[in-house]
């Protein structure tokens, strides 16, 4: 199956199907008698049985998604039909053999204890408890332990041992109990009850959309992380608990107040409209309250959790208190009616997969999330009026009724605020402390948002809500689900450039390409500025490619090239189906803690990729490190040094933790001399000085490990596979810690010397190469120490290399970089931020960036002339930058120069397009 969103909808709906139709199944042939326990026993068998080969059914049942994908790849919305088909055929059988122990198990509760009607309330209740202990349980603690296969196998043993007491228990009390008399009139069901089950099939499908939307919405504002959705099912099931247990004490209550009914379809349907209002505030709050709570994990989710329940509490409790009322109403006599029972799981499974299913493919994209809420309250706002008018009150109150419950929706929908495309796609809990940098005040934090994330371009889909956002810079970003994925920054683009660069460019000769995610298309246009026949990418969501085609100037329009096709789906699919080999595969996925992610660094991904190879192809792959830790890669160099005995990491940028995994099926050693006369032609075509590649030492500057360097490195490591999903939990709990400076000191301790990966060097080039290497290595540690706070360490070290670097563009490019940020970090007198400032364009002249800063410390300090001469030339460089401009307006209006200013003012703002300056 795929890992998108919405699968464990899927997975919710299909395995609500299986619990009904075992449920009437067992009404119909497992017949109330003393016998219930030992047939509940027997069922408990088969079920744990079937868990035990559910992994070698799923390994056979493969095939069908080969198959599959091979005749539809062309179709993105044909792709998401085999999870559906999955989850039909794989998880109907478990969920009908738990619908049939459910009765059983029900029998003898009321046979044994002799309880009232209402303890059915309390039935529900136990179960909705039970499954959020045992979701929270698998969640935080098995799966993370103990992997997928030995949890499942944890659970056959349990069930097993279930079954065992069940049994003893049937053995120690063969007391026969009366068999219960069939009621007659519940062989069918009366037009007033027929309405009820209506009615709850509708009011399930209105719920669904709530739930859908909802659960799209706040994981764009926290996290797309495992924990993230297990902790939204778990505050549903807790709410709608709760909802339950109260409804034990109200259940004489719906007997003789039927209309409380309606009012509890109203309260839902205004519970909604409060429920979207908050959400559409809420990112401003989030990151108030989770600001500066993100080194503990427990108190981060803590707080996640609470937050999550509070937003859908309200919605799911009045929700639950009508499910329950209306249940007490269809169900006269639990003994004798429970084949309603199983109707009613079926009404209910029709309008939640109805919901789920509107929701993906139409309602999503035709209307958007935040009009999912709004339809969802209309709805309930309109059953609860049409059963107003059906109640047995007087005209009087029926129609004030109505009146009122028609009222609402206008009013509260005048009132929700404004839906903010800035504020909900940003990523608050992710960039909190950037947006708080401004202050914590409601209306600094909004400011922030939008200064550093103005959204151009926003598209909800299937599986994503994917946007293109502009900051106070000019750069142009890749959101998705409120994660950036690429920016045109120059150092961003860098790395996914050098992906393809470094590939290409090592194996020489490259064809064939297949690109497994597009990103923003910035790897892809690197590829097509290549000499190379055929370049296959796949992307399995399609507002991702939407959104490369807005992403122009940071692609050059890319995909129009006429080498370039498209395999929408899957990357594990493509490589499955396809007979065709590759001469270079270039995996460009997103970050490991993404939710799903993971899948694209385990055993088995690695071992697909090797049987798409040809005799002499690469393999290369992105690895986002930003919010990994030293464990966590270490899990993910194994893993793939595993499958590529013959591979390399190459370090590109130090500071956010950019690598790039390279491996082959042969010895990747290179003839310097061809490699350095391909490296000149390359230059000239791909402008790679742009990039800082001014020579080919710089290059070879990048690679950190050999082989034996990342056997070495990741000795012990956890290898990472599709069954014990090691990343999927691990990473996750570590993207608000730190953790540059700990992953740099791992990496360090078994850096190798480049030689091991050249032949043909002469002794001077081998001397050129090393020392343009220990450079570099040091100013990857003074990138790594500013990051971690260390500046003093920092500016040692770049105090110095700065006399020996003299003659290399590429390392003073890199060196005047590290000048500038430790500059901007120095919170000293103005004289020593200007110095850091200095040695930057000093070292490299063209730094636009630096001179910019210049510019706005003598602007800052009066001395008009030097931050004009600063700003003119920052402009020059980079004609592009709205802030440059901005101050440029600001020193023009100081100095009189109105006409000027204006001039500078209306480049400002076509330059940002309604982004507020300051």
């Amino acid at each position: 199956m795929d890992a998108t969103h919405y699968t464990p909808f899927l997975i919710f709906i299909f395995s609500f199907l299986g619990l009904s139709i075992g449920f009437l199944l067992s009404l119909k042939y497992l017949r109330p008698s003393s016998k219930s326990l030992r047939s509940y026993s027997i069922v408990l068998v088969i079920s744990a049985v079937f868990s035990f080969f559910l992994p070698f059914i799923l390994d056979a049942t493969s095939g069908i998604f080969i198959a599959f994908y091979a005749n539809y790849y062309g179709s993105f919305g044909l792709l998401g039909v085999p999870s559906t088909l999955f989850c039909v055929f794989l998880l109907m059988l478990p969920s009908v053999i738990l619908g049939l122990s459910i009765p059983l198990l029900i029998r003898t509760l009321l046979e044994f204890s002799r309880v009232e009607r209402s303890s059915w309330a309390s039935l529900y209740s136990l179960f909705g408890l039970g499954l959020g202990l045992g979701l929270f349980l698998m969640i935080f603690f098995l799966l993370p332990s103990l992997g997928y296969s030995t949890t499942l196998y944890v659970i056959v043993a349990l069930t097993l041992l279930s079954a065992l007491l069940a049994f003893l228990v049937y053995k120690k009390n063969k007391t026969p109990l009366e068999e219960a008399t069939r009621d007659k009139s519940g062989e069918g069901l009366t037009p007033k009850k027929g309405s009820v089950f209506v009615y709850l099939s509708i009011s399930i499908f209105a719920i669904g959309l709530y739930l859908f939307g909802s659960a799209r919405i706040l994981l764009m504002l926290f996290d797309t992380t495992v924990y993230s959705i297990s902790l939204f099912f778990l505050a549903l099931i807790l709410a709608v608990t709760s909802a339950t247990m109260t409804s034990h004490y109200l259940s004489k209550y719906f007997k003789d107040h039927p209309s409380s009914l309606a009012i509890f379809k109203v309260l839902t349907g205004v519970s909604i409209l409060i429920s979207a209002a908050v959400q559409v505030i809420l990112p401003i709050y989030v990151v108030q309250i989770l600001l500066g709570h993100y080194d503990s994990f427990f108190v981060y989710r803590l707080l996640q959790f609470f937050i999550i329940f509070a937003v859908l509490f309200l919605p799911s409790f009045f929700f639950g208190l009508y499910l329950a009322g209306a249940s007490g109403l269809a169900l006269k006599d639990v003994g004798l009616e429970m084949r309603r029972v199983g109707t009613l799981y079926i009404m209910g499974f029709i309008g939640a997969s109805i919901s789920v299913v509107t929701s993906m493919y139409l309602l999503t994209i035709s209307f958007g999330l935040i009009n999912l809420l709004l339809l969802s309250a209309l709805v309930f706002l309109s059953l609860g009026s049409f059963a107003f008018l059906t109640c047995s009150l007087t005209p009087l109150r029926r129609h004030g009724f109505v009146v009122s419950a028609v009222l609402v929706f206008p009013i509260f929908f005048l009132l929700l605020p404004a839906w903010d495309n800035d504020l909900i796609s940003g990523g608050p809990v992710l960039y909190s402390s950037t947006y708080g940098s401004g202050g914590t005040l409601k209306a600094d934090i909004a400011r922030e948002m939008k200064r550093k994330n103005s959204v151009i371009h926003y598209e909800e889909g299937l599986t994503s809500t994917v946007a293109v956002a502009r900051n106070i810079n000019g750069d142009l970003s890749l959101i998705v689900d409120g994660s950036v994925e690429v920016s045109s920054n120059r150092d961003e683009t860098a790395v996914h450039e050098l992906l393809a660069d470094i590939a290409l460019l090592l194996h020489g000769r490259p064809k064939d390409i297949l690109l497994l995610g597009l990103g923003g298309g910035v790897t892809l246009e690197a590829v097509t500025m290549h000499s190379v026949e055929s370049i296959d990418f796949v992307e399995v969501t399609e507002e991702i490619v939407n959104a490369a085609k807005v992403l122009r100037e940071v692609n050059g329009e890319a995909l129009l090239d006429w080498r370039v096709r498209l395999l929408p789906g899957d990357g594990r699919a493509d490589i499955l189906s396809s007979g065709k080999r590759y001469d270079v595969i270039l995996s460009n996925p997103p970050a490991p803690w993404i939710y799903g992610s993971s899948r694209f660094f385990t055993d088995e991904y690695y071992s697909g990729l090797k049987g798409m190879l040809s005799s002499e192809a690469i393999v290369a792959q992105w690895v986002n490190g930003t919010r990994l830790s030293d464990i966590d890669l270490k899990s993910i160099v194994r893993t793939f040094s595993k499958n590529f005995p013959h591979s390399a990491l190459w370090e590109v940028n130090a500071a956010e933790g950019d690598y790039i995994l390279m491996g082959s099926l042969k010895h990747m050693e290179l003839d310097y001399s061809v490699l350095k006369d391909r490296f000149e032609v390359e230059k000239e075509l791909h402008h790679l000085d742009k990039k800082g590649l001014n020579n080919l030492s710089t290059l070879i500057s990048y690679y950190t490990f050999d082989e034996d360097g990342m056997k070495r490195y990741s000795k012990g490591a956890k290898v990472n596979t599709y069954d014990n999903a090691f990343l999927e939990f691990s990473a996750p709990a570590c993207i608000f810690k730190s953790l540059t400076l700990e992953r740099n000191v791992g990496v360090t301790k078994f850096r190798a010397s480049p030689e091991t990966l050249l032949s043909g060097v002469t002794k001077d080039e081998a001397s050129r190469i090393a020392d343009t290497y220990h450079l570099a290595t040091i100013i990857k540690n003074a990138e790594v120490f500013i990051s971690d706070g260390e500046v003093e360490k920092a500016v040692f070290l770049l105090d110095e290399i700065t006399p020996t670097i003299s003659g290399n563009v590429d390392l003073q490019r890199a060196a005047a970089k590290q000048y500038l940020r430790v500059g901007l970090k120095t919170t000293k007198e103005e004289k020593i931020t200007l110095n850091y400032f200095q040695k930057a364009v000093e070292l490299f002249p063209e730094y636009a960036e630096a001179w910019f800063y210049i510019g706005r410390l003598h602007l800052r300090a009066g001395r008009g002339k030097e931050a004009g001469l600063a700003l003119k030339t920052s402009v020059r460089l980079n004609p592009k930058s709205p802030r440059t401009h901005f101050l440029l307006s600001e020193l023009y209006k100081k100095k009189g120069f109105f006409e000027v200013a204006s001039t500078e003012r209306e480049v400002v703002e076509k330059l940002l397009k309604g982004i507020p300056m300051y």
